[in-house]
């Protein structure tokens, strides 16, 4: 298309009075490119997704069957042209006591993926692809219960068998947010970040990992300044940082 657009406000009572001031689109000219849209996604057996519970199985009294699967997935990522999923991480159910006293040393027996804490967010994902999706990445909501939200050795050792898990699982993990609204749930410093960007980094690349981190997911972009300066003004930090986000309310 080729052209200008001029845009009144009309307050909705349909034609604007004379002297409300028109912008003017002009749809010829490109500033940013957007890569892609997406949503924070959930499995199709969670409780949350249709909003009822089977006591028997703690999972959705509403089975849905593949074919109507199939056509959201269609729906959300062919016909509507999504690319990207967040899966949802639920607040203490990975990891919900510290597997030991020893960040360096892993007992993956303390930690539980099974169903919708991870294990089944990998299939979503690999079925997603096949309809469009492009970019899948994973955001922690809060602090395990029992962690520290100043334990930046901890916080990795967490992360990285999340990550772990998704590579073993066959879908390794393009992205990573170190926490989602850090400014706002959780109190995750510019420091944490820095510090724990640092420290991730250097272990994702010693497992030849290629995730790389988006900063800061901040509920508002004042969140995501000091976090993003903290990070990027660390040439250490910065080398594993992908993108800088910010959510807009």
């Amino acid at each position: 298309r080729a052209g200008t657009i001029a845009v009144r406000d009309t307050g909705g009572v349909g034609v604007a009075p004379p002297d409300v001031p028109a912008v003017t689109v002009d749809v010829t000219q490109r500033f940013q490119v957007i890569d892609g849209f997406g949503t924070t996604t959930r499995v199709f057996d969670d409780p949350h997704f249709s909003n009822t519970y089977d006591a028997a199985t703690a999972r959705s009294a509403v089975v849905i069957p593949q074919s109507a699967q199939d056509s959201i997935f269609a729906a959300l990522y062919t016909d509507l042209g999504l690319t990207r999923v967040r899966y949802a991480t639920d607040y203490g159910i990975e990891y919900p006591a510290n597997d030991n006293a020893d960040p360096n040393v892993v007992n993956p027996a303390g930690f539980n993926f099974a169903w919708k804490r991870l294990d089944a967010h990998v299939p979503y994902v690999q079925r997603a692809r096949t309809f469009g999706v492009t970019m899948w990445y994973g955001s922690p909501i809060l602090p395990e219960p029992w962690m520290d939200v100043n334990d930046v050795p901890e916080y990795v050792e967490y992360v990285m068998q999340l990550l772990r898990r998704w590579r073993d699982l066959g879908q390794p993990l393009p992205l990573w947010a170190i926490a989602n609204e850090p400014d706002f749930a959780g109190a995750r410093s510019p420091e944490f970040h820095r510090l724990a960007i640092r420290s991730l980094g250097a272990k994702m690349d010693a497992e030849g990992m290629t995730t790389r981190i988006v900063l800061a997911d901040a509920s508002y972009p004042t969140g995501a300044l000091p976090i993003a300066q903290a990070v990027l003004g660390d040439s250490v930090a910065r080398q594993y940082v992908a993108a800088v986000g910010t959510h807009l309310y």
